[in-house]
Formats: C-alpha cells, structure tokens, sequence
C-alpha cells in the first residue's frame, strides 16, 4: 500500500483498513474526508495523523459510539495519566465521537446538506421540524405506483402493558405489531418491500419480536425482505422500505421522561429510517405523557397529525402565480386528468403536476413574469435537482400556447399516453 498509495489519487476505506495499511508518517494525503464522523470513535483520530487538512463529515443530531464495558473512573484514571498535557482531555473518551472532539478543537464550517432524498415528506417531517429546524428539503415523491398510503400509521394497543419483570418488553404490543408484519407480507401493495422492526425501549423487546417473527415466517421470506430487528443503534445508517416503531411503554409502570441528548438522537435516528411508510404502535397516548418535552410526547403527536394540508377545489384557484398557468390547468383539467397546481417539493414549487395510477408529470408553464430569460438559469438547476429525484418535467411556453393551444398541447397529450397517465382518474389527495 505504501509504495502504490501515490499511483492512485483518490483512496476509499473503512477506518480498520486504514490503519492496517498506511503506515504513519510515510502515508500522507493532502487531504481526509471522514464520512460519519458523529458514529467514528476515538480510534477514528488515527486517521487525522495521515492528513495535511481534514474535512470532517457528520450529524451531531444523530447517535454516538456506545461504551461498553468501561467504567467511567477507569477512562478519568487513563485520562490522567496519559493525557495531562493535553488541552481539553475530558473529550477523548469512547463515547464521543470523532465529530465531538473536531467540533470542539476546531471551527465548524456553515455548510449543510439539505437535499433529502431517502424518506416521502410526512416521513421526514417529524426529524426536520424537531432537529433541523426545518431546513431540510425532502425531495424524495415516489411515483404513484409505489407509493404507500398512507407513509405515516399509528396503532394504539389498549390492551398493552410492561412485563414486571427487569426486561423492557410489553408483549401485547410486540404481537399487534408482529401480526401486521406478517399481514402486510401477504399483501401484494408491498411485494419486495425490505421491512425493519425498531424498539424505543431497550433491546429486549426486538428481541422478542424477532423471535416471533422467525417462529410464523419463513426464513426465506425474512432474508428476501431483510428483515432486522433491534433499537435504533442496529439501523445508523440503515434504511428499509416499511419501518415499524415499537414504543414499549405502557400506564402500568412509570414512565420516565426521555428528554437528553441520547433520548433525542435515538428517536432521531428510528424515526428516519424508512422510505415508504412508518408505523407506531403505542400502548400509551397523549394524555399519559406529562411532560410534552418528553421525545415519546413528540413523537406520538407526530403520528397522530403527520400529514401537510392539501388545498381544496375552492383554494385552487388562488394558487396560480399566473392566468398562463390558469389556463394551461383549465385545459388539463377538462381533459378529465388529475391535476394540482403549485405543488411544494421541499423549498422547491412545481407549477402544475398531473397523477396517474401508475406516475406522475410535472408541468413548467414558460413565458411570463415567473419564468422570464432572467429565471432561465434557476428553473434549470431547480429541475434538475428534482429530476435526481425521479421526476420528469414537460415545459411549454407561454407564446407558443397562446399562438395555438391546440397544437401546441398535443405533445402533453402524448407524452401523458406514452407515460401511460390516463385521463378520468380519481383525484388523489397530495402534498
């Protein structure tokens, strides 16, 4: 490695290939990029010895190393002893993570990646407003035939309660939400759809779920489906189609506010893992919960109002930016499509967009003061930031419509036909 490293400009690897192949100091690169930095521990410094500059990658907001096995004394003890000279030593412990320590020493750039393309809108929804104030941009609208409806449930287990005993299990829950799982396996709508199962109490309720699961499921099934079931540390950096959430918690015994960092990044994490649908099963509801800071508060009031007002036939009309996109619409509409105007993806507006049954189009409507010379620019890389999305745009402009709707219309009528987006379906209530 030390001999072919400066034939190869760019070297990707995992932190143990690292520093099993790159000796310091001969290995030197003009810059490491360290990805996830917030789930790197301490071991991950090692790398930072072979770099001139470093660019740290990471999110605070989501879960750290665990320590396990380690006495908080024994950790101050080695501290003492082997790092005195060392400015701000309480840092370098297993448990903080490699982004921790850098955000600590050095200065933290103002660069965020906003763009989301993993979960649908509702999904993300309760992450972006609860960790990120709101900045992320969930671009991800999966095409009519793949989408699930709707991408946010939750299900309430009157009958649930804690097991007395010291493991953190609530069977009744594990059940409702094991016979769904097995139900919705049956279900065609969710053919090859990957499935993952995440406890927001401990382990051991996973734990009793995947025996349930293995004990009416084939093992065929379980592997086709990657089907994994554990707490939100077995899915850093993880995602499955469907995610189930198991909130474990019932009235019989006392429920402790989940209100720390932990608590926080842990939720963070479980509640951004699927890309279609999320559902909640929950022994508990609102009232049981005292403190609405509490992540269990949140999050159970997430779930029971997840979805973004869509505007009805008579708010219409007061979305049109322009009498050009009014008009393309009318003609859209009376052709018996279904179709919304000013549809939000993220910070980003669509003018029109038809559905169909199997996918949809989204209309650019050229010409006027919204979409002059000036925009040309902007509306370009706007679309093709959605377009990495799997969207497909069809643009008309504003002075060919008016010289001959007819004509200049039949290449929508086409492309709709070719797209096999048919006209007299039901309308679809959408973001």
């Amino acid at each position: 490695m030390a001999i072919c490293q400066k034939a190869i400009p760019v070297w990707i690897m995992p932190l143990y290939r690292v520093i099993e192949n790159l000796q310091v100091p001969q290995a030197q690169f003009d810059v490491v990029i360290v990805d996830e930095s917030s789930q790197c521990d301490l071991f991950a410094l090692s790398a930072l010895f072979r770099a001139k500059k470093a660019v740290i990658v990471g999110d605070d907001k989501q879960i750290s190393p665990t320590i396990i096995g380690v006495l908080g004394a024994d950790i101050i003890q080695l501290q003492e002893r082997f790092l005195q000279d060392i400015p701000q030593k309480a840092i370098f412990e297993p448990g903080t993570s490699l982004y921790a320590m850098c955000d600590v020493k050095f200065t933290r750039s103002d660069l965020m990646l906003k763009e989301h393309f993993r979960c649908v809108p509702e999904i993300i929804q309760f992450s972006n407003y609860q960790f990120y104030g709101g900045e992320i941009i969930p671009l991800r609208m999966p095409q009519v035939s793949e989408r699930l409806d709707p991408p946010v449930i939750n299900v309430f287990v009157p009958e649930g309660y804690r097991a007395e005993s010291t493991a953190k299990i609530n069977e009744p829950e594990a059940k409702a939400l094991v016979d769904k799982l097995l139900e919705l396996c049956g279900d065609p709508k969710y053919a090859r759809k990957t499935m993952g199962v995440i406890s927001l109490l401990g382990e051991d309720q996973a734990q009793l779920i995947e025996q349930m699961i293995r004990d009416n499921l084939d093992e065929r099934e379980i592997i086709n489906r990657r089907i994994v079931c554990g707490d939100a540390y077995a899915f850093q950096g993880d995602e499955r189609h469907v995610i189930f959430l198991s909130l474990v918690a019932a009235t019989n015994q006392r429920l402790t506010p989940m209100v720390q960092l932990g608590d926080r990044q842990r939720f963070n994490v479980a509640a951004s893992r699927a890309r279609d649908q999320i559902w909640l099963f929950h022994s508990i509801d609102l009232n049981d919960i005292k403190n609405p800071e509490c992540m269990r508060f949140q999050l159970l009031n997430h779930f029971l109002q997840p979805h973004i007002p869509v505007p009805t036939e008579e708010e219409v009309e007061f979305l049109f930016e322009s009498q050009f996109e009014r008009d393309v619409y009318r003609l859209i509409k009376a052709r018996g499509y279904s179709v919304r105007p000013q549809v939000k993806v993220g910070y980003h507006r669509i003018d029109l967009v038809i559905y169909g049954i199997n996918d949809r189009l989204a209309v650019e409507c050229d010409g006027d003061k919204w979409h002059g010379l000036d925009k040309w620019e902007e509306d370009r890389e706007r679309q093709a930031i959605l377009e990495r999305s799997r969207w497909i745009f069809w643009r008309i402009r504003g002075s060919a419509f008016y010289r001959d709707r007819v004509v200049s219309m039949n290449p929508l009528w086409e492309k709709l036909s070719e797209m096999r987006i048919n006209p007299s379906g039901p309308e679809r209530s959408r973001n």
